[in-house]
């Protein structure tokens, strides 16, 4: 324990909370008993059972963290909205508090930010709890600690954004979660394993024994009336035997993707010389817009590439696709864009169209589809899609993670995905998927124009 002299007493950090026997190793790791400095330079992924306490062992190594070494330190959660209820308004029944609360009790702090849910304690260190899908919030902030909750269902973007702070400052990160499917938590884990400064762990039940076999049972019947035999299956074993073999629960396109991971078609593609490279896009305006770079072979499409970013002008977009074609030498077919591109942007009062006209992009505008069609022309598309899982990773993990929101209070899966960070390149895909197979005037004219017509203007387009 690390005893802390606060204004008003002596209190013990852990606050009223003893660190469990399957949660020691972990535990022990952050705290230097195996000789190494305590906190600095440690990196720890956990896979852990439902009711492990994956969250109370992870605010409680950051409030020690936060008073031994004063510094800015960070709790996310895949959405924000999830972090008020899964931890700052979260109530501790057994020890009779809220879990920010008895991890942060108010004698060590100095100010409390309920709606912003920030705490900075007495020694100047801060805490604050926020989302991954909102990580460019994170700018500017120079952070000691990091727990990323609910790893596998969080936007693997937030870490690579976060990483380079915390390596300048020497300092920690620590990611919690239950499995969903083979996705970048899991490829986070198999690196983990490889790497000597990681701390990696699966925790099932069976390796923790703290609940009891009649208690698994009726967690497996409910969990099954609640999601039906396959999904409610596959989802008691992730929850309780951190299985990676079932995709993640209301996945759009699992069926799909897991036909296409059997018949070997994610796999490392070639890119057709003389075929041209079409492209699908997602356009974000506060958040991120994404592409796919496809080539239609034969009766079958090849995702060969793929890119994401936010915050940046159309003119990246553009620079990006012309970087691209000259580093794999290909040329461009056609390009495929919402209806919102249409729509003008208040500072220039140009509609988006209209700007990637002028850096010589001719777009092809999709129109706008029922949600549910956009899913079932994606679907059919994979019927014929093979994946390259390197160049379209992201890509590839947004599919993966694309999921139908489910309502607790009906008990039923909504009939429309959620709206996150995997999204974009769902979305990205889907523009794809209905403009080239959507029958239209100006596709059929675009096609016999060729590949010409595709760059207007813009001299440093010609081949």
């Amino acid at each position: 324990m690390r005893r802390r002299q606060s204004r008003r007493s002596t209190i013990d950090i852990p606050h009223n909370w003893e660190c469990r026997p399957h949660q020691r190793a972990l535990f022990d790791y952050f705290n230097g008993v195996d000789g190494r400095e305590t906190f600095h330079n440690k990196r720890a992924i956990v896979f852990a059972h439902r009711r492990w306490g994956k969250d109370s062992v992870a605010v409680n190594l950051m409030a020690m963290s936060a008073m031994l070494w004063p510094g800015n330190y960070a709790y996310l959660f895949p959405l924000q909205t999830q972090a008020r209820a899964a931890l700052w308004e979260n109530f501790d029944g057994a020890r009779r508090g809220k879990v920010m609360d008895l991890a942060f009790p108010h004698e060590i702090r100095k100010r409390t930010d309920t709606n912003a849910m920030f705490i900075e304690l007495i020694n100047g260190s801060t805490i604050q709890l926020l989302g991954s899908d909102n990580f460019n919030s994170l700018m500017g902030t120079n952070y000691f600690g990091v727990v990323f909750s609910e790893w596998a269902l969080s936007d693997p973007e937030s870490w690579v954004y976060i990483r380079p702070i915390l390596a300048e400052n020497r300092g920690w990160a620590l990611f919690i979660t239950t499995p969903r499917g083979k996705n970048h938590a899991h490829r986070m884990l198999e690196i983990a394993r490889t790497e000597p400064h990681w701390f990696s762990q699966v925790s099932t039940v069976d390796d923790t024994g703290i609940i009891p076999n009649e208690r698994l049972l009726v967690e497996e019947r409910e969990i099954v009336k609640q999601y039906g035999e396959i999904q409610g299956t596959a989802y008691f074993q992730q929850e309780f035997f951190c299985s990676f073999e079932s995709p993640i629960l209301g996945a759009v396109y699992a069926d799909a993707l897991q036909h296409l991971e059997a018949e070997g078609r994610i796999c490392r593609l070639k890119i057709e010389p003389g075929v041209p490279v079409h492209t699908g896009w997602d356009l974000g305006v506060s958040d991120s817009t994404a592409i796919w770079f496809i080539q239609n072979v034969g009766r079958s499409y090849h995702l060969i590439d793929y890119y994401e970013s936010s915050g940046a002008p159309l003119g990246h977009y553009i620079d990006v696709l012309h970087e691209k074609r000259i580093k794999h030498r290909w040329r461009y077919g056609q390009h495929f864009l919402p209806h919102d591109v249409k729509n003008r942007e208040l500072n220039t009062a140009m509609s988006r169209i209209e700007t990637l006209r002028s850096l010589g992009l001719e777009p092809e505008v999709v129109p706008a589809h029922h949600k549910l069609d956009s899913v079932n022309a994606v679907r059919r598309m994979l019927d014929r899609t093979w994946i390259d899982p390197e160049r379209c990773e992201r890509g590839l993990d947004c599919l993966k993670n694309y999921r139908y929101e489910w309502k607790d209070k009906q008990r039923i899966w909504t009939a429309y995905p959620l709206h996150d960070w995997a999204s974009h390149g769902a979305d990205a895909l889907a523009t794809f998927a209905t403009g080239f197979e959507g029958p239209s005037l100006t596709l059929g004219q675009n096609r016999r124009r060729g590949d010409n017509a595709m760059f207007s203007t813009a001299s440093h387009w010609a081949s």
